[in-house]
């Protein structure tokens, strides 16, 4: 009996059905080329964008008509100037319009693990974290896991509108080391919080004591580790004692820390649009 496959069109190579991709618009319901072909065509696709320069200057937004610096757009390789057409702000109301439009897709795509995946691999490029635990490898330690706290052992739930301090969060036991395959765990976010910084063991000598201080009416700062009274804490509804894990002085120190900052960033794009107006006025 003849074995059921199709030859692809780019390696001229006859291979099983399975190694076809779904596509409605053609006649048998499969893609022309192979998986294996696509996923090279992609790959040196991707490598051949990122040899493209950035641009630099001034550009203007296809949605608002403005033009603005170039930090003020989203990178995008395979778009001319390897930035994308809309700039951040249009983009980000075009993403919150929809998802008041059709409520239902931030429900889809907040439940599914493979956006679990995707999320995890963006924060870990943004923050040079290291993730070496494969995709597939991910989702089955993602189903298979109870949802409950690796810490204190609270129910986790996954919420639509907003975090609570039972939310789910994928952490890791030693901070020293990326994603990886064993050092994964499903913590609350009060837990997490908590946590911060501190190595594993030293965490969970400090949970035992937080309970002990906790009927005194006293909790310890995981900022500068003082013990203190619940008055010298911020409410925070999202945390397990409705406290913030850092106290009122630690707190006040960073947030006059981000001020200055904001305040920097928001000269510097001042100074850009001052630029950009006058290069339309020159132009």
């Amino acid at each position: 009996m003849k074995s059921e496959g199709k030859i692809c069109t780019k390696c001229n190579k006859f291979k099983p059905l399975s190694d076809f991709s779904p596509k409605k618009e053609l006649k048998d319901g499969l893609n022309t080329h192979c998986k294996a072909c696509i996923r090279e065509y992609h790959r040196a696709r991707s490598a051949k964008n990122k040899l493209k320069p950035v641009q630099t200057t001034p550009k203007k937004c296809s949605a608002c008509g403005e033009i603005k610096p170039a930090h003020m757009f989203g990178k995008c390789r395979s778009k001319k100037g390897g930035l994308y057409h809309k700039c951040k702000l249009c983009t980000s109301k075009y993403i919150s319009d929809r998802y008041k439009k059709f409520p239902e897709l931030r429900k889809r795509y907040k439940h599914k693990t493979w956006n679990k995946w995707r999320y995890l691999n963006s924060r870990c490029k943004r923050l040079d974290i290291k993730l070496t635990i494969p995709k597939k490898e991910f989702i089955e330690w993602y189903d298979s896991t109870e949802n409950k706290c690796h810490y204190c052992g609270c129910d986790l739930i996954i919420l639509d509108d907003r975090a609570e301090w039972n939310s789910i969060c994928i952490s890791r036991k030693d901070i020293h080391k990326g994603y990886c395959s064993g050092n994964l765990i499903k913590s609350c976010l009060c837990c997490v919080s908590s946590k911060d910084v501190l190595e594993y063991s030293s965490f969970i000598e400090r949970k035992s004591d937080r309970d002990e201080l906790a009927y005194q009416g006293l909790k310890r700062c995981s900022k500068c580790g003082e013990t203190k009274s619940f008055t010298e804490f911020r409410h925070m509804d999202h945390t397990f004692d409705s406290k913030s894990p850092h106290c009122n002085s630690c707190l006040s120190e960073y947030d006059k820390a981000r001020d200055r900052d904001w305040s920097r960033d928001s000269r510097r794009k001042k100074e850009a649009l001052c630029e950009a107006q006058d290069l339309e006025v020159l132009s």
